[in-house]
């Protein structure tokens, strides 16, 4: 399903894009998938379809191709990080 997708929207905060889509059957607005960076995220645009422009760290651009993301949300890695605490 995940390539048929084309995000409506990128959401970044600290290291993390969030992508969405629109789901037709339902419509809702679904999470489609997740970029995790080493830096902070400071800026994020899409450029075309599925591409999307980075700014890591205010100093380092990336172009990003969205179906390559994760197709995870952030809710996956809220789960991970209480266990990874424990260890």
């Amino acid at each position: 399903m995940r390539e048929k997708t084309v995000p409506l929207m990128a959401v970044a905060w600290d290291k993390l894009i969030q992508l969405y889509f629109f789901e037709r059957e339902t419509g809702l607005i679904m999470e489609d998938g997740i970029f995790y960076s080493d830096q902070e995220v400071t800026g994020i645009r899409f450029i075309a379809d599925s591409i999307l422009l980075a700014l890591i760290g205010g100093r380092e651009v990336k172009i990003l191709y969205t179906t390559k993301f994760n197709p995870e949300s952030y809710h996956s890695l809220e789960k991970a990080a209480p266990a990874a605490q424990k260890e």
